[in-house]
C-alpha cells in the first residue's frame, strides 16, 4: 500500500509540474518532409477545389459546396463541350430561321398557313379528344392486340364503306326511305345551334348499312339505319334508365312446341322503326347526319343548324328501356300480364304474346283472336306502326320448317352455319362429321404445326356459336 501511495504522490507531483519547454511542440522538419505552409499559401481541401486562405493566424471559412454538382465528373473535355454549347450552333440558327419564316408567312398569308398547319393539328387533337371521351377517358387502356383482330364480313357498312360498294345505289335508296320516314313522323325539329341551352353538347349521327338476308342466305333487302351516338351521352344529363329485358330462347322453343301440341295458331308482326315510336323523356340534340341536306337553308349555313330530337332514335342509351316500357303498358291495357319466369312473355286467357325488341310472336286459340288483337294495335291510342309477317315460318334468322305430316317442326340456320365455317376457315371436304360434337381424343396445341396467324376472329366466332347454340343447336 505504501508503494502505491508513493506512486500516486509522484503522479500528482508530475501533473502539477510545469511542462517541458519542448514537450508537445511540432518537431522540426526532417529532410524530405513537407514544410509547413507559410503566410499567404493556399491549402486545397481533399473533397473540394475551394482554396483556403491563411493570413497570419486568421483562418477564413471555405465557400459552400454545390451539392448538385459536387458528385459529378467534370473532365476538361466535358467542360470544353459545355462552353461550346453556350454559343450558337448551326442547328439552332437553322431552327430559329425556320420559326421566323413561319411567323413571317403567317403574317403575310395567314389563311394558307392556318388551313394547312394549325387547323389540321387542331382538328386531329379535337378528334382524339372526342374518341377518348366516347370511351370514357380510357382510350389508353384499350389492349393493343384488339387492332390485330380481323373484321368478319357480315355485310355491315359505315357511310364511307357503303359508298365504295357496287350496290351503293340500293343503299342510297334505303337511306332516302329511312330519312323520309323520320321526317314524315316528325321525329326531330331543325333549330339553330344558338338556341341550345347553355352547356348542352350535341351528339353525332351515325349511318349504318346492312344487306339483310333470309335464313337460307338469299338477299332480303338493303337496309339503312340512322342512329344516334349514344356513347356521347352523359348519365344524369340526357339519360337515366337503360335496362330492357330480352326474351330467352327457351321460351321461344317452348311456345312453338306448345302450339304444335295444342294446335294453336301462330303469327308474327314486326314493328317499323320501333324505338322512335316511344317518346323521348329528356331533350337531346344531334348533328345533321352525313349526306342529308336541309331544305331552304344554304349549304354554307348548315353548320349553324342542328336537330332537336322529338322521339327516340336507335343508338340512344335509354331507347330500348323506353320502348319496352311503352309496349308493356300497351299490352297491360289490353289485359295481358307479364310472365313471372320471362318478362318478355305476356299472358292472357286465350292468347300469348312473346316480344323480342320489335319482333313479336302471337299465339292464340284461333286466327280470329289474333286478328282482333292486331286490329286493336292499329287503332289504339299508341299509334303503333308495324307489318304483318303472316304465319310464323321465320323468326330472328331462324328458319322454322313444318314437317310434311304436320306433326312437328325443325329449326334451321344454314346461312349462319356457313358463315361460321367460312370465318373459321373450315373446309367440309377435309373434315369428318360426327353425331356428337365432343369425341376423343381431346384437342391440344400442335407444337410442330404452323404458327398461328396474327389475324384472328375469336370474338366473332364465339358470338355466332353462342347464338347458334341458344337458338337451333343447343347440343353444342
Amino acid at each position: 500500500m505504501a508503494e502505491s501511495d508513493e506512486t500516486a504522490d509522484e503522479i500528482i507531483a508530475s501533473e502539477g509540474a510545469p511542462p517541458h519547454p519542448h514537450e508537445g511542440a511540432i518537431p522540426p522538419p526532417s529532410e524530405g518532409a513537407i514544410p509547413p505552409p507559410s503566410e499567404g499559401d493556399l491549402i486545397t481541401s481533399n473533397h473540394s477545389d475551394v482554396p483556403i486562405n491563411h493570413e497570419g493566424d486568421d483562418i477564413t471559412m471555405p465557400e459552400m459546396i454545390n451539392l448538385h454538382t459536387a458528385g459529378l465528373r467534370r473532365s476538361p473535355r466535358l467542360q470544353e463541350k459545355e462552353k461550346n454549347k453556350k454559343g450558337m450552333s448551326f442547328t439552332s440558327i437553322l431552327t430559329r430561321m425556320c420559326v421566323f419564316g413561319t411567323i413571317l408567312a403567317a403574317c403575310i398569308q395567314p389563311t394558307y398557313v392556318l388551313s394547312t398547319g394549325q387547323l389540321a393539328v387542331n382538328s386531329f387533337i379535337h378528334r382524339c379528344n372526342v374518341v377518348n371521351s366516347n370511351f370514357g377517358g380510357t382510350l389508353n387502356a384499350i389492349p393493343h392486340m384488339i387492332f390485330a383482330s380481323g373484321k368478319e364480313n357480315n355485310e355491315c357498312y359505315t357511310f364511307k364503306e357503303m359508298l365504295s360498294q357496287p350496290d351503293k345505289r340500293d343503299f342510297l335508296e334505303a337511306m332516302l326511305k329511312e330519312s323520309s320516314e323520320h321526317e314524315a313522323r316528325n321525329h326531330w325539329t331543325v333549330v339553330r345551334r344558338s338556341s341550345m341551352p347553355e352547356h348542352t353538347k350535341p351528339i353525332q349521327a351515325i349511318w349504318l348499312f346492312k344487306q339483310k338476308r333470309f335464313p337460307d342466305g338469299s338477299l332480303n333487302k338493303h337496309k339503312a339505319r340512322l342512329c344516334a351516338h349514344g356513347g356521347m351521352q352523359q348519365w344524369g344529363v340526357n339519360f337515366w334508365e337503360t335496362y330492357a329485358p330480352v326474351v330467352n330462347w327457351i321460351s321461344v322453343r317452348f311456345l312453338l312446341i306448345l302450339s304444335e301440341i295444342l294446335g294453336l295458331d301462330t303469327q308474327a308482326i314486326d314493328f317499323v322503326l320501333a324505338f322512335p315510336q316511344a317518346k323521348l323523356d329528356v331533350p337531346v340534340y344531334m348533328f345533321v347526319p352525313a349526306g342529308m341536306k336541309l331544305t331552304g337553308i344554304p349549304d354554307d349555313a348548315h353548320h349553324m343548324y342542328i336537330l332537336k330530337l322529338e322521339r327516340l332514335l336507335y343508338g340512344l342509351k335509354q331507347a330500348s328501356a323506353n320502348w319496352y316500357d311503352m309496349l308493356k303498358k300497351a299490352l297491360g291495357d289490353r289485359g295481358f300480364k307479364e310472365s313471372s319466369s320471362d318478362p318478355c312473355v305476356f299472358l292472357k286467357q286465350d292468347m300469348i304474346v312473346l316480344v323480342y325488341v320489335d319482333d313479336c310472336i302471337l299465339v292464340g286459340r284461333n286466327a280470329s283472336i289474333i286478328a282482333d288483337f292486331i286490329e286493336s294495335l292499329k287503332k289504339g291510342p299508341e299509334n303503333f306502326i308495324f307489318t304483318d309477317e303472316g304465319k310464323l315460318n321465320k323468326y330472328l334468322g331462324v328458319d322454322i320448317r313444318r314437317d310434311s305430316e304436320e306433326k312437328g317442326f325443325t329449326l334451321m340456320q344454314p346461312f349462319l352455319i356457313e358463315r361460321i365455317l367460312q370465318a373459321a376457315d373450315i373446309d367440309l371436304r377435309m373434315t369428318n362429321s360426327r353425331s356428337t360434337p365432343v369425341v376423343g381424343p381431346l384437342l391440344s396445341k400442335d407444337i410442330d404445326g404452323l404458327e398461328r396467324k396474327h389475324d384472328w376472329e375469336y370474338r366473332t366466332l364465339t358470338g355466332m356459336l353462342g347464338y347458334l347454340q341458344q337458338t337451333s343447336r343447343p347440343e353444342i
